[in-house]
């Protein structure tokens, strides 16, 4: 913030357009994908001409991209948040809510209703770079999650059934294949696929 301040406001105000851009471009591609989404409509909405964006990006792909990085830098900090926010409560609680949190960020968490349509539906000119980010997001995740369950594991002194990574890889697997229902189907159908996975890998995974 300070940073900004203390700049011109010249610079402060390219500053705010280009993250206006940005956020403004967030929206569209989450709701319209990559390809049904307009620069024109981007520049009507943030207030200035269309080509008035190339100030700021070279053209639409390098729109999605800054996108693409922004959505990935935000989610992983909202997934870390959940996860030492709840560090506190059962492993069992806190791997069972993450369903459930997950449900009420599908609804209003821009960043991920993007990340939804992108890992799934990824721009077929942009699919590579698309890749090439998305992907090391994931491992970075199941190797935090890999963590998080080593050392939750020791301070409710639980002994799982197998290695913490392979129950970490099972987990996201798990989470995956409900999460397309958030994507495809009702929201029920969603409740129903985790009410009815979620038991069986807690059984699996623990040892009384």
């Amino acid at each position: 913030m300070y940073e900004i301040m203390s700049l011109p406001i010249s610079r402060e105000v390219f500053i705010i357009t280009s993250k206006k851009i940005r956020d403004i471009a967030l929206k569209h591609f989450s709701e319209f994908g990559y390809e049904s989404t307009s620069l024109n409509n981007i520049a009507e909405e943030v207030g200035i001409r269309k080509a008035s964006i190339y100030a700021h990006y070279k053209g639409k792909d390098e729109i999605f991209k800054t996108v693409l990085h922004h959505a990935l830098r935000t989610e992983k900090a909202e997934i870390a948040n959940y996860f030492t926010s709840h560090q506190h409560e059962s492993l069992e609680n806190i791997l069972r809510g993450y369903f459930d949190w997950l449900k009420e960020e599908s609804k209003n968490n821009e960043c991920l209703k993007f990340l939804m349509r992108v890992v799934y539906f990824p721009p077929p000119n942009l699919r590579k770079e698309t890749s090439d980010l998305v992907n090391p997001f994931l491992t970075e995740m199941y190797r935090h999650l890999s963590r998080f369950l080593r050392e939750k594991s020791r301070v409710e002194n639980m002994v799982f059934s197998n290695h913490y990574s392979s129950i970490a890889l099972t987990f996201i697997t798990l989470s995956e294949g409900c999460f397309i229902e958030l994507l495809f189907a009702e929201e029920k159908s969603y409740e129903a696929r985790v009410n009815a996975a979620f038991p069986i890998f807690w059984q699996g995974v623990h040892c009384d």
